[in-house]
């Protein structure tokens, strides 16, 4: 059999006709060639520019990598590198959920304003690894306490994604969403929302200096915000002084509230602004009154402060009368 297989293959059969032919299995037939020292090396197949813009056409279109490479003669894996070198997102057509990823190209509702302040706070973009080695695409992870999960939810519908994609984490008790897209996590980048955030987030000038600002701090505030249960008091923890400087001058200038001194707490990176009661109230309001779009349980500690403040205030003028 071995010399029916070095004539054939001699004879210019490839190794896969052989074995069709002589019913031999193809490894069999490959290792009697290479063997007898005649296994050709086929040339390496040229990724040329022609066939890269095919790749990307072929993708875009939705066709599969596997089929890409069929169709232009080039290894998937060096496909899928090529492009996502170009930016473009390799995963998308693994994404079982629709999703709008252009939803932040432009900030001009108050929706829009409050979830890129939410995720600026609680959020995270990430670049991916394959093989331990960082490849040029993102995810978004979200992840909150098993109480606000609704919180998740109205993500979601924002998102124009299956809420399918909540999962709930048992050791932290806690509800995650991951979110794979590129083309979303570039932009939230672009607007401040920078990889490994603690230190290197910004706040976004052109948001906060428009009519959405309020909306914006107010995500950002039920993100990082802290209202006392049983004092007119709030306060807004992170580990940027580029925020806090942000959020104080905000307030300062639109508020005329006092600006406020910094407590720094031991043992951590983190930093706390801290109003007093009256300042307080005027940003509770600021953020709270007429808003469609909130964290639940904060928005109801908030409206409850005020309702309160607001009887309080009354029975002091009528004593005064």
């Amino acid at each position: 059999m071995e010399e029916q297989v070095l004539s054939l293959y001699r004879s210019g059969k490839s190794l896969r006709e052989i074995s069709r032919q002589l019913g031999v299995n193809f490894s069999t037939v490959r290792n009697i060639v290479w063997r007898n020292g005649e296994l050709k090396q086929s040339a390496p197949r040229k990724f040329d520019e022609e066939k890269k813009a095919k790749a990307i056409e072929l993708f875009e279109q939705g066709v599969s990598m596997q089929a890409i490479s069929r169709e232009i003669g080039i290894n998937n894996n060096t496909i899928s590198m090529y492009l996502r070198e170009q930016g473009i997102d390799t995963f998308k057509h693994n994404r079982k959920h629709s999703l709008n990823e252009n939803v932040f190209d432009i900030i001009d509702t108050e929706e829009k304003a409050y979830w890129l302040g939410f995720l600026s706070a609680d959020g995270s973009v990430q670049a991916r690894t394959k093989n331990g080695k960082t490849v040029s695409s993102y995810i978004l992870e979200l992840g909150l306490k098993a109480d606000d999960k609704h919180h998740l939810e109205k993500l979601c519908d924002f998102l124009d994604i299956s809420r399918e994609i909540i999962k709930y984490r048992k050791s932290t008790n806690s509800y995650r969403v991951f979110v794979s897209s590129t083309a979303l996590c570039k932009r939230l980048i672009e607007l401040g929302l920078t990889p490994n955030k603690t230190y290197s987030l910004k706040l976004n000038e052109n948001v906060l200096n428009s009519s959405l600002a309020r909306h914006y701090l107010r995500g950002l505030f039920d993100g990082d915000g802290h209202i006392s249960k049983n004092k007119y008091q709030i306060s807004i923890t992170s580990a940027s002084l580029d925020v806090l400087d942000c959020v104080n001058k905000h307030f300062s200038e639109y508020l005329q509230t006092s600006y406020m001194p910094y407590r720094y707490r031991k043992n951590s990176n983190a930093i706390q602004l801290r109003y007093r009661v009256q300042d307080s109230i005027k940003i509770l309001r600021y953020l709270y009154e007429d808003a469609t779009i909130f964290l639940d349980r904060k928005h109801e500690l908030a409206i409850a402060h005020l309702s309160r403040r607001r009887s309080r205030d009354r029975a002091v003028e009528g004593e005064n009368r």
